[in-house]
């Protein structure tokens, strides 16, 4: 068994469609069905050269990625997939070899494998290490090193990363470096490696911000950046809290609208405290109600937020993530002690970097 990440789109705009269809996440949206007809790497190399002209440089990486998917993934192999809306990273079983969906309208979501899809993790359940080995800039790769193979086997069948095994920190010091300096060990097949930095830098945000802010650390979390918004804030103390944990209005005393009830979980939140929100909202006569679900939502949970989206708001990880970013300036000193960040400017991606 091997371990693929194959995306799905510079911003995972198919990772939905993938999930629900049983596809690994497409994409190559200049590649026809003649693809199939290569039979070797320099078969493949030619054709590339002939669809991807205008992108010279690129051409050795998508040749390596193209001869991936067609000649290297196998029936068997386990396919992972980052979903960047909810952060989270599906997981599942290559079923079929490469194929051409020819009756797909979307020209985007034509060249796929098939995937029997078994589970859905949020990257916060994956340790750092490994998301290190997940977060190259490609659109199709191996993540070999960090034991990822069995640790995402571990992920797909428990939900649970169990890092290492008793592995020297010389040795993986040297991992590290050798990933940065895109060693591939000298395979013609693997592309040049290159490490989605934003996507790392919001791993390490997530990471201080589960070890920073626990249990009632979070709601803290929460108040302060309402409080950075103009909201007059109101904490429920430590403790039962009867299903509120802030409340929050705008005005000298909170009482103008939006007046918003906001609740804060930790795990996964599921239908039930949606329920318990809505009502909550009624019965105070809130505008709106927050759910505040740092480990993401059930399906039921989602599809509930769904059917009430003009009442409730739910803000996961990641938007916890941007909103600290947006509002980080007008924290409290208290915040960002515990959560030390600074803003630098990295090159954007290019033409020729941009993920199909």
């Amino acid at each position: 068994m091997t371990a693929w990440v194959i995306r799905s789109g510079q911003y995972g705009e198919r990772a939905e469609w993938a999930w629900e269809k049983g596809y690994s996440g497409a994409g190559w949206q200049a590649v026809g069905p003649e693809l199939l007809s290569c039979k070797t790497r320099e078969e493949v190399q030619s054709y590339a050269a002939e669809k991807y002209a205008h992108k010279p440089q690129a051409l050795p990486n998508i040749t390596a990625q193209l001869w991936m998917l067609l000649g290297r993934i196998t029936i068997g192999d386990l396919i992972v997939m980052p979903i960047k809306q909810t952060r989270e990273i599906a997981l599942g079983w290559a079923s079929t070899s490469l194929q051409y969906l020819h009756n797909e309208e979307d020209p985007s979501k034509r060249l796929v494998i098939g995937v029997n899809w078994v589970n859905r993790v949020p990257r916060t359940a994956v340790k750092q290490d490994l998301l290190y080995s997940l977060g190259a800039t490609l659109t199709v790769f191996s993540p070999s090193r960090n034991q990822a193979e069995d640790r995402l086997k571990a992920l797909l069948e428990t939900g649970t990363d169990p890092g290492m095994r008793q592995e020297s920190l010389e040795k993986a010091a040297a991992v590290l470096s050798s990933v940065a300096a895109g060693d591939t060990g000298n395979d013609p097949d693997v592309p040049a490696i290159q490490q989605d930095i934003e996507e790392m830098a919001l791993d390490q945000i997530s990471e201080l911000i589960s070890q920073e802010f626990t249990g009632h650390g979070l709601t803290r979390l929460i108040g302060d950046i309402l409080r950075a918004e103009g909201f007059n804030v109101e904490e429920s103390p430590e403790g039962p809290d009867g299903g509120i944990d802030i409340i929050a209005g705008r005005g000298l005393l909170g009482l103008e609208s939006p007046k918003i009830l906001v609740q804060v979980k930790t795990p996964k939140v599921d239908r039930p405290v949606v329920q318990q929100l809505t009502g909550l909202v009624s019965s105070h006569e809130a505008d709106y109600g927050l759910i505040v679900a740092w480990g993401g939502l059930t399906s039921d949970a989602r599809r509930e937020v769904m059917s009430k989206r003009f009442r409730l708001k739910v803000w996961d990880d990641q938007d916890i993530i941007h909103a600290v970013l947006s509002n980080y300036e007008k924290l409290s000193s208290t915040t960002t002690q515990a959560l030390p960040l600074k803003q630098i400017w990295v090159p954007g991606e290019t033409a020729d970097t941009a993920l199909e």
